[in-house]
C-alpha cells in the first residue's frame, strides 16, 4: 500500500516557515516539539509568557513545565532575569532560537504571513504582566492547592509589602514556607487549619512557616483537658 502525505501547495497565507532541525531529532519529546512548533507560529516580537502556554495546551502545568525545561536544556530556549525600575528582580525574559546547530542561525524565523497570526492567547481586556514578581509565587501557590487564585486577582492584590516579604527571604525559602504551610493544613496531627489567601500568607504567615520558625514543632496538635484544641491560633504568639 502506498502511503502519502497530503500537503497544501499554496502556502501564502497563515503558514510559518520553520527549520526541520528540532523535528528531526530523536532525542526530543513529542510534547517539547509541539510546544516549540506553536511558539514558532507567533510573531517575532511576541513576548513569551509561560502562564499563557498553560492556557493553550491541555496537558496541564506540570507537563508543560517539563517540556519547556527540556527545550531550555537543549538550548532552544534561554532566559534572563528582568529587573524593575528599582533594580529588583521582576521575572524572566525568554529568548527562542530556531537552530542551535548553525553558528549563523536566523535571529528567529519570519512568518510568511505574520499579520494572519491571531491566536486567542492573550485576553487584551486583562493586563497580565508575567514579568511581575507575583507570577512565580502565584504559580507555586496554586500548585499546592491551598486557595487557588486567578492572575487577575493576584495582580490586583499584590502590593509593595508582598514584594518586600518575598525579597526578604528569597524564592527558595518562600517556596519552602508555602510547602510547610500546605503540609500543616493537610495533616491532622497539626492543629493549625486557618487558610490564608496568598497575599495574607505573605504578610501574616510567612514568618511562621519558614524552616527557621520550626513550624512542624510549633504547630503540633496540643491538648487541653485531654482534647485537641480547635483554636487554630492556640499556643501561637501572633
Amino acid at each position: 500500500m502506498e502511503h502519502t502525505i497530503n500537503r497544501v501547495k499554496n502556502k501564502t497565507k497563515n503558514y510559518t516557515v520553520v527549520s526541520n532541525e528540532i523535528f528531526q531529532r530523536a532525542d526530543v519529546s513529542a510534547r517539547a516539539k509541539g510546544i516549540y512548533a506553536y511558539i514558532m507560529t507567533l510573531p517575532d516580537d511576541w513576548k513569551l509568557y509561560k502562564s499563557e502556554l498553560y492556557k493553550h495546551f491541555s496537558e496541564g502545568k506540570e507537563a508543560i513545565n517539563k517540556a519547556f525545561h527540556e527545550l531550555e536544556e537543549l538550548g532552544y530556549i534561554s532566559k534572563e532575569k528582568v529587573k524593575d525600575e528599582n533594580g529588583k528582580y521582576s521575572g524572566w525574559k525568554y529568548h527562542i532560537v530556531e537552530s542551535i546547530e548553525s553558528t549563523d542561525c536566523p535571529k528567529n524565523r519570519k512568518s510568511e504571513s505574520p499579520n494572519s497570526v491571531n491566536p486567542p492567547l492573550l485576553n487584551t481586556n486583562i493586563e497580565l504582566n508575567t514579568n511581575k514578581i507575583y507570577i512565580d509565587y502565584l504559580e507555586k501557590w496554586n500548585e499546592l492547592g491551598i486557595i487557588k487564585h486567578s492572575e487577575k486577582i493576584a495582580a490586583a492584590r499584590w502590593k509593595k509589602k508582598h514584594t518586600d516579604a518575598v525579597n526578604l527571604y528569597g524564592k527558595e525559602k518562600v517556596y519552602k514556607a508555602m510547602e510547610n504551610y500546605a503540609t500543616v493544613l493537610s495533616d491532622p496531627s497539626y492543629f493549625f487549619n486557618y487558610k490564608w489567601p496568598l497575599w495574607d500568607f505573605l504578610v501574616r504567615g510567612l514568618d511562621k512557616f519558614v524552616d527557621e520558625a520550626d513550624p512542624f514543632h510549633n504547630f503540633k496538635a496540643k491538648k487541653i483537658d485531654g482534647k485537641k484544641s480547635s483554636d487554630p491560633y492556640y499556643g501561637l504568639n501572633l
